[in-house]
């Protein structure tokens, strides 16, 4: 998905469905490379051992979460080894317009499920904007939706 479209919320959203069905939050190893002071592990070597090193004291299956997995260099060997390597289940976000455009199947071996996350389209907005101001007709609710735009964080405006 695009920069601020809700990816970095919808992989909370999949750890809480993970925690709801009985995963313990001791079997997450989560990143996100935005953060500066994940820095040191933005090379695929260096990710990959502390990943290894993290997930030895895992009893049983990890789930690696990685936010922005873009600012890794060459983190398509990374997780494919990873992926090898381990008993995990693996969740990445990534905000690059070239891999946007269908070409993660050539960075990722093996099974995989992509989904394209959009900013809120205007039907959504509405939804959303009504519920601040109920008595909005069509048109101030359209006018909003192209003065302010469908970024989820939206929700946090009043």
């Amino acid at each position: 998905g695009i920069r601020r479209c809700g990816k970095s919320v919808m992989l909370e959203l999949v750890k809480q469905e993970l925690l709801d069905s009985g995963v313990g939050a001791e079997q997450f190893i989560t990143l996100n490379f935005e953060d500066l002071r994940n820095a040191p592990l933005c090379r695929a070597e260096a990710l990959h051992a502390e990943i290894l090193r993290r997930a030895a004291a895992i009893p049983g299956k990890a789930y690696l979460f990685f936010d922005e997995i873009q600012e890794v260099q060459e983190w398509e060997k990374c997780v494919n080894s990873l992926r090898v390597a381990l008993d995990c289940d693996i969740y990445i976000t990534v905000s690059n317009a070239k891999l946007l455009s269908g070409e993660l199947a050539t960075y990722l071996a093996g099974r995989y499920v992509e989904s394209v996350i959009y900013p809120f389209s205007f039907g959504e907005f509405v939804d959303l904007y009504k519920t601040v101001y109920p008595d909005a007709d069509s048109r101030q609710c359209f006018n909003q939706y192209l003065t302010m735009g469908g970024m989820p964080y939206l929700a946090n405006l009043r």
